[in-house]
Order: C-alpha cells, then sequence, then structure tokens
C-alpha cells in the first residue's frame, strides 16, 4: 500500500496498534519464510539422494542390459534409425536365421544360469 492509499486515523493510539499488528504480520512471515528454507534444505537433500540412486540403478539396468544382449546389440535404439532405415526394419516380417528348439532351449537355460550370477555381482558393493 501506498501512502496515498492508506488512511491514516489522526489517533495516535490509532497508529500505535496499526505499527504492532504490522510488526507482528512481519514477524509472523519472518518465522513462515524460515520455515520455508528450512523444508527446501530438507527436500534438495531428498532430491540430491534419490538422484545417485537413480544414477546407481541406472548403472545396473545398463550393465544387466549389456550382459544380456551384449555391446553391440542389434535392438532397435531411440534416434539412432532414419525414418527409411525403421520402416525398412519394421517391414521384414520373419528373422532370416532362427535357431533349432533344442539349441533355443540349451540358449535360455544358459541366460537363466548366468543372470543371478550377473546381477549379485552388480549389486555386491564396491571394494577398495
Amino acid at each position: 500500500m501506498s501512502a496515498p492509499d492508506l488512511a491514516l486515523p489522526d489517533d495516535v493510539d490509532a497508529l500505535k496498534a496499526m505499527v504492532v499488528a504490522m510488526a507482528e504480520k512481519a514477524a509472523g512471515l519472518e518465522e513462515r519464510n524460515a520455515d520455508l528454507e528450512a523444508h527446501n534444505t530438507h527436500l534438495e537433500l531428498v532430491n540430491k539422494s534419490a538422484e545417485e540412486r537413480i544414477a546407481r540403478l541406472t548403472a545396473v539396468v545398463k550393465m544387466l542390459e549389456r550382459s544380456r544382449f551384449g555391446s553391440r546389440s542389434e535392438r532397435l535404439r531411440a534416434g539412432a534409425l532414419s525414418e527409411e532405415q525403421y520402416a525398412r526394419s519394421s517391414t521384414r516380417s520373419k528373422p532370416a536365421w532362427r535357431p533349432s528348439k533344442r539349441r533355443w532351449r540349451s540358449l535360455r537355460a544358459a541366460r537363466k544360469r548366468s543372470a543371478p550370477r550377473a546381477l549379485a555381482k552388480a549389486l555386491r558393493p564396491i571394494s577398495n
């Protein structure tokens, strides 16, 4: 409020009451501001720890994907192919080579045996 908008009374006691009310309001705002700053600091710490955990888990997922698919997988990666290449790859109806049923079962069994070990190794704490 600017001075022309504010209708000040001529009574000294009324002016004192207004000043006291304004001081109480300012103290309340300062207290609320301090509480919000403390809460903000807490949330920043929570966010930082969550980001660190996300980065750690993302690294574990990438490691598991590498162990499952290999470092040179033929999977389609988002943004890696042009529209023409994507259209060509999605028009293929069946794979060019398919393993026999016996070979398929042995590959699946090998993957089941190695996945728990890879996960245990990824989740093992880092020792110096």
